[in-house]
C-alpha cells in the first residue's frame, strides 16, 4: 500500500488525520476546491457535469459551503521536534 495515502491511520502517529478530517476531506467537492482556488464567481455544484437548468445549476462560489479549515488547526506537543 501506499504509507503516503491520507486515509492511512498510523496508531499513536501525530501524523494520522482525525476521523474528523477524514470526515472533512472526503466531503470536499471540486467545486470547492475550483471557486477557492479559480478565479471564478459561479460553478456548478458537480463540476465535471455541464450546468443544466434542472440538477447542475450555476451556484455563485460564496453560496457554496466552505471547507472547514479549523478541523486542521493542531497543536504541536512540546516534546516534539
Amino acid at each position: 500500500g501506499d504509507r503516503f495515502y491520507f486515509e492511512r491511520q498510523l496508531p499513536g502517529s501525530p501524523f494520522s488525520f482525525t476521523p474528523l478530517q477524514l470526515s472533512t476531506i472526503r466531503n470536499i467537492t471540486m467545486a470547492q476546491i475550483l471557486c477557492r482556488n479559480v478565479d471564478l464567481t459561479v460553478a456548478q455544484k458537480f463540476a465535471f457535469f455541464t450546468a443544466n437548468s434542472y440538477y447542475n445549476t450555476l451556484l455563485n462560489c460564496n453560496d457554496i459551503n466552505k471547507i472547514n479549515y479549523a478541523v486542521f488547526n493542531i497543536t504541536v506537543l512540546a516534546n516534539q521536534k
